[in-house]
């Protein structure tokens, strides 16, 4: 549905009003992003995919920050939802924007959806207040039509002036509209990355010979099919699990306050420069927020980079402008990496070799040579038993334990 900015105008006033009972103060640290992969958060393999069609859910967190830190209004009040706008753009490439299907049952007003060459727009709201908390707005379907596109969560779009990424709560906002707008009262946001570099014919090799694989304590049947996976070795469709992530960090009051304003003015710094902005807008806005905070005692501008001095006696500097364009001469990239690794592994192989994969960086590898005793040990602790015979293998402490405590594979 496409509708024009008057009507959109008409529309927001009406939600408006449903929310004169709970105002409250200006908002902080709110956070919005794009899931691809369908676990819920953001990550380096949520990425377009390079043919066919992506499914892009977008979600937003009104109560806590892109790090984990509690959000606030300062005014008091609670930091609802009762309706969303959202702005996707394209970059370095294009994309047949698809249907977009909204999850939000109780925000059934549409607020219209609007697409361009670069941009979509869309949003909707109801009449119920949702409690503070994390939130998948909805989902669209995506797909790449030229180059290699990423997409963006930004502020406005050429689409119509009145549009803007936001949502409607019982928290007033800087504009004191219940309206808490990305680039005003938040600012931080994650979008889709690029597809993946093209199989060049070498990202998936195969290999077999007299070598084995054991892969966390697994031991994989050869002939192998060799792969990457999100960065990890993947071995006839089977690698080991991602390692956990350990969370936020456990600070003092003042060190989370200070955690949360340094996250902000770096995500506040990446959206003007990569929105184009000249660099003393940049300063300008940066000082704004900062000085705003009671733990800031000043800000001081040296070299291009920012100085912003807390009470505490730390200091933070932060350039003003950021490049965005990967340097070419910078070494292989990743593709050409992970393609490098499945050819040493591919040879090992086919040398005669054991190669023990403990984890995503961490191998260890027995020669052709000690290949019969270092199979003779891992099957005597895989058993329970002591390794036999004074010319067993020596396996390492952590393929030890690994051995008599396999780590279960995921199957991708």
């Amino acid at each position: 549905m496409v509708e024009d900015g008057f009507s959109l105008v008409i529309r927001k006033m009406l939600v408006s009003v449903l929310l004169l009972l709970l105002l409250a103060g200006p908002a902080s640290a709110q956070y919005m992003f794009l899931d691809v992969d369908g676990n819920g958060t953001s990550g380096a393999e949520d990425t377009l995919s390079s043919s066919g069609a992506t499914q892009v859910s977008i979600w937003l967190v009104t109560n806590q920050n892109r790090e984990g830190y509690e959000a606030s209004c300062p005014g008091g009040g609670q930091l609802t939802v009762n309706s969303y706008e959202v702005i996707l753009r394209a970059v370095d490439g294009q994309v047949n924007w698809g249907t977009f299907q909204n999850n939000q049952t109780s925000m059934s007003t549409e607020f219209g959806t609007q697409v361009g060459n670069s941009d979509f727009h869309t949003g909707y709201a109801g009449a119920t207040a949702l409690p503070p908390g994390k939130f998948k707005l909805g989902t669209l379907t995506v797909s790449v039509a030229d180059g290699s596109p990423s997409l963006q969560i930004v502020p406005t779009t050429p689409l119509a002036g009145v549009y803007g990424t936001s949502f409607g709560s019982a928290c007033t906002g800087q504009d004191n509209d219940n309206t808490l707008k990305l680039g005003t009262d938040w600012y931080d946001v994650d979008g889709a990355g690029a597809p993946s570099a093209p199989p060049s014919g070498e990202a998936s090799l195969l290999a077999s010979g007299g070598g084995w694989i054991v892969l966390g304590g697994n031991v994989i049947d050869g002939p192998y099919h060799l792969r990457m996976t999100g960065g990890r070795v993947t071995i006839n469709g089977f690698s080991l699990p991602p390692p956990p992530s350990a969370g936020p960090p456990q600070l003092s009051r003042d060190g989370e306050q200070i955690a949360a304003l340094v996250q902000r003015v770096t995500s506040l710094r990446d959206s003007l420069s990569q929105a184009g902005a000249a660099t003393s807008y940049i300063e300008q806005q940066l000082r704004q927020l900062s000085t705003a905070s009671p733990l800031v005692q000043g800000v001081s501008l040296s070299g291009g980079v920012a100085q912003i001095h807390f009470r505490s006696g730390f200091t933070f500097g932060l350039p003003l402008s950021k490049t965005y364009q990967r340097d070419e001469g910078s070494g292989p990239s990743r593709h050409e990496r992970e393609v490098s690794t499945l050819r040493d592994l591919q040879k090992l192989v086919e040398m005669g070799c054991i190669v023990f994969i403990i984890d995503s960086n961490t191998q260890h590898v027995v020669s052709a040579v000690n290949a019969k005793s270092a199979l003779a040990a891992a099957s005597d602790i895989r058993a329970g038993r002591t390794p036999s015979g004074t010319k067993a293998y020596a396996l390492p402490r952590r393929v030890k334990s690994q051995l008599e405590r396999p780590a279960r594979l995921v199957r991708q």
